[in-house]
């Protein structure tokens, strides 16, 4: 079986990936990341294939924004509107 791991943000995103990619790999199956350029190199360095990056700096390096303000309301609209059931049932 051939597993893509990806992810989202940095270096603490990925890293809890690790163990579990090392553990599919060593049972066999072939492993490889995408993420952040930036960490690319790292995830390598673990002995993992890589695929072209993918996300926030996929094309330079990330841009970092002003925190919003916290509202209650908007963060019900996203968990409700753009959330995914684990089941398989999606919005």
């Amino acid at each position: 079986m051939r597993i893509l791991f990806t992810f989202a943000g940095g270096f603490g995103h990925a890293a809890p990936l690790i163990p579990i990619a090392r553990a599919v790999q060593d049972v066999g199956h072939e492993v490889a990341f995408t993420g952040r350029a930036s960490l690319m190199p790292t995830l390598e360095a673990h002995g993992f294939a890589t695929f072209a990056p993918s996300g926030s700096d996929a094309d330079g390096p990330p841009q970092r924004t002003p925190l919003r303000a916290v509202s209650i309301e908007r963060e019900e609209r996203v968990l409700r509107e753009d959330s995914t059931v684990i089941h398989g049932a999606s919005r």
